[in-house]
């Protein structure tokens, strides 16, 4: 049986911070991003290790748990307009991923990698001194970091791609 809803999240849905609109975002996350990825967030060998030394198995082992987590506890306590802006983006990412990457070969990645040390070099980590062209290298960086350590596969459903053409469109606007 697969679990739905991690139980790092339980604590706060039994503090009553989550409503079932929320809850139901967050398995759609955890659902979306497992059946996407071919890696997990802990490798096999350390959930084991980790078992061994503690007597039980994490929490959050898939790629799914951790994004579901950090949503929940990240965003428990903030406006719907925001818990759902997070929700959007991190499927938006994830989605975009996967356009990028799924047909690029390691040549592209290298030339990304060099563009992004460029503008590390130029601006650190501080945005707000970027170009849009900076920012756009930084977040392109940002999602082949995704494709990479998640392992992304494209395996996007129908429902994935209408979804992602309707929410692009919209943000156009």
């Amino acid at each position: 049986m697969e679990i739905l809803m991690n139980e790092a999240v339980i604590p706060v849905i039994n503090s009553s911070q989550i409503d079932v609109d929320r809850i139901n975002s967050l398995v759609s996350i955890k659902e979306m991003i497992d059946r996407l990825t071919a890696s997990n967030y802990l490798h096999p060998d350390e959930i084991k290790r980790l078992e061994r030394k503690y007597g039980t198995k994490p929490t959050v082992c898939t790629w799914g748990d951790y994004f579901q987590a950090e949503l929940a506890t990240q965003f428990s306590g903030s406006s719907d307009k925001d818990f759902y802006r997070a929700i959007d983006t991190v499927r938006f990412d994830i989605i975009s991923s996967i356009m990028i990457f799924s047909n690029k070969d390691q040549t592209f990645m290298n030339w990304v990698d060099a563009r992004f040390q460029e503008v590390k070099d130029a601006s650190g980590d501080d945005t707000s001194k970027m170009t849009e062209d900076e920012k756009e290298i930084y977040h392109l960086k940002i999602l082949m970091d995704y494709y990479t350590s998640m392992q992304l596969k494209d395996a996007l459903s129908d429902a994935d791609t209408k979804w992602f053409t309707t929410y692009s469109e919209a943000r156009a606007v």
